[in-house]
């Protein structure tokens, strides 16, 4: 009976690489297969992060404990880091460098080397720096998108820019879905407000879910998240001139429903879409929020509060994960079927180096070779 156990294993190198849950799944990808990647992970979205990114050569991390400066002597500091075989120069240098070594032979079981996780921004969790980078990866392929939970947002304005203009919002999940949302744009009346309350919208509704679409024809929100967001982030929500961004209030907010959900692990993904082209969700979306701009006006919201709700939740998700401590591969390795594979002798010594290189001292190794 395959052993389960909670995580996903993700192989980025070997027969079939791809996303499983159960190791024995894992192990038939990579057991005697030259060169395999592979890794264990909590979350579904890291694990398939770690296999686009070993198809790519781009190093993939997992995040522990994100809010706190990493320190080499703390244990939330550090993460377990898997088996991974060194490829040829210059590849082997950089697994060499980066301390990786296998996990475990048929003469010992040693525990898996730890290293410190690196920090892209200060302040920024690397699991909130990811959704960035994800929402601005390349449209999903139409044949990819039943994958995906898939909404549309759109606002509309009437008068847009003048003082009698009236805007409202529209969010349309599918043909009469108590989740379909019709409601004025509080607050200021203009068209980009009501396009990003669509989305604030969406993130509130939706779900949680592996993978969210949201289908837009708003390029102001798209250049919002796509492009500027980081850069104000980095500035404390101020433009490159120093100037406030506008709709502060509502941008953070939705940053903070974003870094939410990259924190739980989701997939969000926002995607342009022509208007009035025949896309019958854009259709269904841009018919609630016109409707939205005949209910009565709504005053300003507290988007502050809303967002300092937000941060609390994600506090507290944060200090129960750093109190979960380091999730670590639970199955031992076995180095036997890897030495199979080896081309010659000295190549499986360059393997036991990398190992040894990553041990505390040499007394370690004798302690773990006692007590196999």
């Amino acid at each position: 009976m395959p052993k389960v156990t909670r995580g996903f294993y993700a192989v980025g190198k070997g027969r079939q690489i791809g996303v499983y849950e159960t190791w024995d799944d894992c192990e038939a990808q990579v057991k005697g297969f030259l060169g395999a990647k592979y890794k264990k992970f909590p979350l579904k979205a890291d694990a398939e992060a770690f296999v686009a990114s070993a198809s790519t050569g781009v190093a993939a991390v997992a995040m522990v404990s994100p809010d706190k400066p990493a320190s080499p002597g703390s244990p939330s500091s550090k993460r377990a880091t898997p088996y991974t075989r060194p490829e040829p120069s210059p590849a082997a240098q950089l697994v060499s460098s980066s301390k990786l070594a296998p996990q475990s032979s048929s003469l010992f079981t040693p525990k898996a080397p730890r290293v410190v996780s690196p920090r892209p921004q200060r302040g920024v969790p690397m699991k909130i720096v990811a959704w960035t980078q994800r929402v601005n990866s390349p449209d999903i392929k139409p044949e990819d998108e039943r994958l995906w939970d898939i909404v549309y947002s759109d606002g509309a304005c009437k008068n847009n820019g003048k003082p009698n203009a009236i805007a409202g919002v529209g969010v349309w999940f599918g043909h009469n879905d108590p989740k379909n949302i019709s409601e004025r744009c509080p607050g200021d009346q203009t068209n980009n407000r009501a396009e990003l309350l669509a989305i604030i919208r969406v993130l509130e509704r939706a779900p949680p879910t592996e993978r969210l679409l949201i289908k837009t024809d708003s390029q102001y929100s798209m250049k919002c998240m796509k492009e500027y967001f980081p850069g104000w982030r980095s500035r404390g929500w101020r433009k490159s001139d120093g100037t406030p961004v506008k709709n502060p209030g509502l941008i953070r907010y939705l940053a903070s429903l974003l870094d939410k959900r990259a924190s739980q692990g989701e997939n969000v993904r926002l995607q342009y879409i022509k208007a009035h082209v025949g896309h019958e969700g854009n259709e269904g979306a841009d018919q609630l929020a016109g409707a939205g701009t005949s209910y009565p006006a709504v005053p300003e919201l507290p988007w502050d509060e809303f967002e300092q709700k937000v941060r609390a939740d994600l506090n507290k998700m944060e200090t129960a994960d750093e109190d979960k401590g380091t999730v670590e591969i639970e199955e031992p390795l076995d180095l036997n079927f890897y030495a199979e594979g080896l081309a010659d002798e000295a190549e499986l010594a360059k393997e036991l180096d990398l190992y040894a290189d990553a041990l505390v001292d040499d007394d370690q190794l004798w302690r773990e070779l006692e007590e196999a």
